[in-house]
């Protein structure tokens, strides 16, 4: 069938919008009408590298061919049923989900914030009478209704909204004394990214996830860890804690970050300058024989007696490709207390969500994207600290995977202007950190192509402070 589709004048759409839409986002002067792999053209025509995926939802890719054809078949068969009835795609997403992490049972919503939320009331419901007190993290971000935006430890999100929710306290990242000290009788659950996104791309130290794994386990509360956005192959890994929890050495925020660059090398044998992880969680099978079926990992956690493994884990974002859900999975015996009456979703687990999700796993598995993704965040990493070593304006280099921040001495707002202007899509995050979360199929010679249009934007770049008057 030809395609018929011509977009509205760009500007049209964005007095529809003015007119009809509320205006809660800061949004680009731009119409994005088509996406294909890591690009995405306007309605103008303009063809942009997306080297954000945003906020890494478009994990496999804008519109992956196999994404778009299970969708396309599940639309043709059955779009919505509600939870009182199976369906096929849920009860096989659930499976590539165990099958990939620890062997949970999990519950399906839309976002990673209903994914939160029934993590909450799931810790407050499965440990001793009492216990209701979550400990989260300094510059954490785990959605933004009232119990997620409490458990956000940002205040810049909570401005407006008190009285929050009781119960929820802070600690810094990486500081485990201040965990112990918080933690009483009344603490039900400690809750934590291990590569904070909105908060600057902060990564959680191996050590410190042992850490809050023994200290939950002497006290009798949770560990559930937020993978709304490292999750699904970001790290490198099926899912962030397995990177962070076999990582050598202390933090991978060591100071290996400012290291001096290597000497390029090979693909096969890139070396990482930032204390990098080691992947414990490799495609599982040979595509051709391995079919539709999910594959445990060959070193997954359920054979791994060394892993970090948590209670809770909750999804979103690039679970679903582009299509809206979220989910929670708990071991079996913490699962096992959100019965019916509980807790609930309408459209959670709907045929043509976990259709999109097992359609997701099969592309990273089938077309190897865990190790591309290894491979070229070390790359990516290597040519930021290159950069680095060219002009002030970064500051530091830090990620894991294809999870990346690069810490700039200023404001980044014009930088990120400048490189969209020049045909590239970054993100900046905190003010100062250039977030780059490529899709986990991006090759070199992309990569090169983004950074390139980064290192021209960067050597223009004037910030606005420093403007002369």
């Amino acid at each position: 069938m030809p395609n018929t589709y011509h977009p509205a004048p760009t500007q049209e759409t964005i007095d529809r919008f003015e007119r009809y839409v509320i205006g809660n986002y800061p949004r680009l002067p731009k119409v994005a009408v088509r996406g294909e792999g890591p690009y995405l053209w306007d309605a103008d025509g303009k063809r942009y590298l997306d080297l954000f995926s945003g906020w890494a939802v478009t994990g496999v890719g804008h519109c992956h061919p196999r994404l778009v054809q299970a969708i396309r078949e599940q639309a043709g068969r059955l779009l919505y049923m509600p939870n009182t009835w199976y369906t096929e795609p849920q009860g096989r997403l659930a499976e590539w989900i165990a099958t990939t992490g620890f062997g949970g049972k999990t519950f399906f919503c839309n976002s990673g914030a209903e994914a939160n939320e029934a993590a909450l009331k799931l810790a407050r419901l499965a440990t001793a009478a009492g216990k209701y007190k979550v400990i989260t993290f300094e510059e954490s971000f785990h959605g933004r209704t009232f119990a997620t935006v409490t458990a956000t430890a940002q205040p810049k999100y909570q401005q407006g909204f008190q009285p929050l929710v009781p119960g929820f306290l802070y600690a810094p990242l990486n500081d485990l004394e201040a965990v112990h000290r918080l933690a009483d009788e009344e603490t039900c659950a400690v809750l934590l990214e291990v590569v904070q996104g909105e908060g600057g791309i902060n990564l959680a130290g191996a050590e410190f996830l042992r850490g809050l794994r023994d200290l939950c386990d002497q006290r009798g509360m949770l560990l559930i860890i937020d993978e709304v956005q490292t999750g699904v192959g970001r790290c490198g890994t099926w899912w962030g804690y397995q990177a962070v929890a076999n990582a050598e050495g202390e933090t991978p925020n060591a100071d290996a970050a400012n290291a001096e660059p290597a000497e390029p090398q090979g693909d096969a044998d890139l070396k990482s300058e930032i204390s990098d992880v080691k992947s414990n969680a490799s495609p599982a099978g040979d595509a051709d024989s391995a079919g539709d079926a999910p594959q445990a990992n060959p070193t997954s956690d359920i054979r791994n007696p060394n892993s970090v493994v948590p209670d809770i884990m909750t999804m979103a974002k690039q679970l679903g490709g582009g299509v809206a859900i979220g989910a929670m999975c708990a071991r079996p015996e913490v699962a096992e207390h959100l019965v019916p009456g509980t807790h609930a979703s309408t459209f959670g687990g709907n045929p043509l969500a976990a259709a999109a999700g097992c359609a997701v796993f099969e592309i990273i598995r089938d077309e190897d994207l865990l190790q591309n993704t290894q491979h070229m965040g070390r790359y990516l990493r290597r040519r930021l600290l290159e950069l680095k070593q060219e002009t002030p304006l970064i500051a530091e280099v830090r990620g894991t995977g294809l999870m990346v921040g690069a810490d700039l001495a200023q404001n980044g707002k014009d930088l990120v202007a400048a490189c969209l202007e020049k045909g590239l899509h970054v993100n900046c995050t905190h003010e100062t950190v250039l977030r780059i979360m490529p899709p986990l199929g991006i090759t070199r010679e992309q990569l090169d192509e983004g950074l390139d249009i980064l290192a021209e934007a960067m050597r223009e770049w004037q910030p606005a402070d420093r403007k002369p008057s």
